[in-house]
């Protein structure tokens, strides 16, 4: 079986060069975590219990079989990983993708809320029905840590209204909704939370954003419109709009500003810096995007780390690898 890329020891020696304290700096230690957002976090249960993801799902070379915690992990079974190491116990536990080892039994300690399509909206109510729980007991469960990534729907969603004149409203209203986000973070840090927010995925480098500024099916009539800077533009306004609502970085709240594509896309030698041999196409098959993509489904030459993009908009293994080092970089150096 390969080894998971992210490993408690791995993890500490990253974080230590950084300047990070593993034991002394960070003294939260979760033992139940809420995860809120798109399809980038989401864990789906399967009847073979090996939970399933929509980036590209790993496969044991030995057994032929999926596996959900033997590699290719979500940045937010990273995150729980690293505090089980921490704590030598299974304590953080996604019921879609149950220990193998240790304690198989531990009861699911990971509330899996994030879900395929997700916007913006749906995460401001859950988190909204966490503050006011929180408000209501008088402070949030004890150890309880709540993650979110989430953005990219609204951004594709918001692109698909685009009618040639409507620009400017399109880029304020994708502001106004990343300060809603923003708001809702603040009031739930307000009631005691503790949070860990990624911002959104930078979709304007994904294979349905260049299909799009290559053969536009938006607006198909207008011209003159580079229908990708639009996209790149509707997401910073949501982050524009989230930065000037939310708290800073410090107790309670720890921000990743995941910029991740960006910098891959416009690397001058995306190869040799982020081991990265394709960064424009799907890795998954068409017959095999959402969560039936796996390690033996992929395109021609295509791996889960070598290729960018698992689906046209959904990010493959190395963003999820980065983006689990820079949460947990975060955690560590800014203590919730």
């Amino acid at each position: 079986m390969r080894k998971p890329l992210f490993t408690a020891l791995a993890l500490a020696a990253l974080l230590s060069a950084c300047g990070g304290s593993v034991s002394t700096v960070n003294p939260f230690r979760p033992t139940r975590m809420v995860v809120l957002g798109d399809e980038n976090s989401a864990l789906v249960k399967n009847d073979d219990g090996q939970g399933r993801k929509y980036t590209v799902n790993y496969v044991d070379t030995t057994s032929g079989a999926v596996s959900c915690d033997g590699g290719n992990l979500l940045w937010v079974q990273a995150v729980a990983r690293y505090y089980n190491d921490l704590s030598g116990s299974n304590t953080l536990v996604f019921d879609a993708c149950r220990p193998t080892t240790g304690d198989t039994t531990a009861p699911a300690t990971v509330d899996m809320q994030a879900a395929a399509g997700t916007t913006t909206a749906q995460v401001i109510a859950q988190l909204g029905a966490l503050t006011t729980a929180a408000q209501a007991a008088g402070a949030t469960p004890d150890k309880q840590l709540v993650t979110v990534l989430v953005g990219q729907n609204d951004i594709i969603a918001a692109y698909k209204t685009f009618d040639g004149s409507n620009q400017a409203a399109l880029v304020d209203s994708m502001k106004a909704l990343g300060a809603q986000m923003g708001q809702a973070v603040s009031s739930y840090i307000s009631a005691g939370g503790k949070l860990l927010m990624a911002y959104p995925v930078d979709i304007e480098y994904s294979p349905w954003a260049l299909a799009e500024a290559a053969t536009p099916a938006v607006a198909t009539s207008t011209t003159g419109v580079d229908r990708q800077a639009l996209i790149r533009d509707l997401g910073n306004a949501w982050r524009t709009g989230f930065y000037g609502a939310a708290p800073v970085n410090g107790r309670g709240l720890a921000l990743v500003p995941n910029g991740l594509i960006d910098q891959y896309a416009n690397s001058s030698n995306p190869a040799s810096s982020y081991n990265l041999s394709n960064i424009k196409d799907a890795a998954c098959t068409d017959a095999s995007v959402g969560t039936a993509c796996t390690d033996t489904t992929l395109q021609s030459g295509a791996t889960a780390l070598t290729w960018m993009w698992a689906s046209s908009t959904v990010p493959a293994q190395r963003f999820q690898v980065d983006l689990g080092n820079l949460a947990l970089s975060r955690l560590v150096n800014n203590p919730l």
